[in-house]
């Protein structure tokens, strides 16, 4: 689980990154990856491993490796919890030798949900068709980053939900969503991340006139440092009723899910 919390590096590693007991954490991180990849190699099996190496969310910024210069989300906005840039969107990388060409990369949407069907068509397996349903096998761009992109929109959560669509972001609640601007007693405020967003003050809470939904293009405003809902009524009303849609469909199948009986003696689901 590594680098989340209990902070709890090993003592060779202590002080070692320079900017804290998080980045002596990430270094001991990183010392783990190249033990596995050493591993795989001395067993024989690294040419037909697939590895991944990603996260769940953004990181958190902490103070004393940002006085350092060190922004451990780049310039995405906000940080874990939160379901703007800076709190969803990981690094992803893929290593297959002979099938994902080393120092490519790609663009395209994906979700970490999407490894299920990626691995699975990858290992020539065939699931059955009520299984992992909001996955899709990302394949085809693993093995050529310029094919045609395999997924075009998701929900991504922080706090709460966001719908990414394209290069468009809809937000249906203000602010963060997250402890950027709800619980910034537990993490920095945007001004001292060095961060701005026009629906934020200078003092890193939520403007009074601020609208009660947000809207980014990314490919204009990849920082997400204007919200443009009230600049794009029609798409703003677009992707309203899709995250409507979708997020009845997430609640439809939760609802679902939770009335399915397990049998313990068959291993079953009725």
């Amino acid at each position: 689980v590594a680098p989340h919390v209990p902070l709890s590096p090993g003592k060779e590693f202590l002080g070692k990154s320079g900017l804290g007991v998080y980045g002596d954490f990430v270094e001991q991180m990183d010392w783990c990856v190249g033990q596995v990849l050493e591993t795989l190699e001395e067993c024989g099996v690294a040419d037909n491993t697939i590895v991944i190496f990603s996260s769940d969310n953004g990181g958190v910024v902490h103070r004393e490796p940002l006085k350092q210069g060190h922004r451990s989300n780049l310039d995405w906005l906000g940080q874990k919890t939160d379901v703007w840039e800076g709190g969803v969107r990981v690094p992803f990388v893929v290593r297959w030798p002979g099938k994902v060409k080393a120092g490519t990369t790609c663009d395209a949407l994906l979700s970490l949900a999407d490894i299920s069907k990626t691995v699975w068509e990858a290992a020539g397996v065939s699931p059955a068709n009520d299984t992992a349903l909001d996955s899709v096998s990302q394949l085809p761009l693993w093995l050529d980053p310029d094919a045609k992109p395999v997924r075009t929109e998701m929900m991504h959560l922080g706090f709460g939900y966001a719908l990414r669509s394209g290069d468009w972001v809809y937000i249906p609640r203000q602010g963060s969503c997250g402890v950027t601007t709800q619980f910034p007693s537990w993490g920095l405020r945007l001004p001292e991340m060095g961060q701005t967003n026009s629906d934020v003050d200078e003092t890193g809470r939520l403007k009074a006139d601020a609208p009660e939904t947000q809207l980014y293009n990314l490919k204009t405003d990849p920082s997400q440092t204007r919200n443009v809902i009230n600049e794009y009524p029609e798409k703003a009303t677009e992707m309203a009723a899709r995250f409507k849609a979708m997020h009845k469909e997430m609640t439809d199948e939760y609802n679902r899910s939770l009335k399915l009986k397990w049998t313990p003696k068959t291993g079953q689901v009725a």
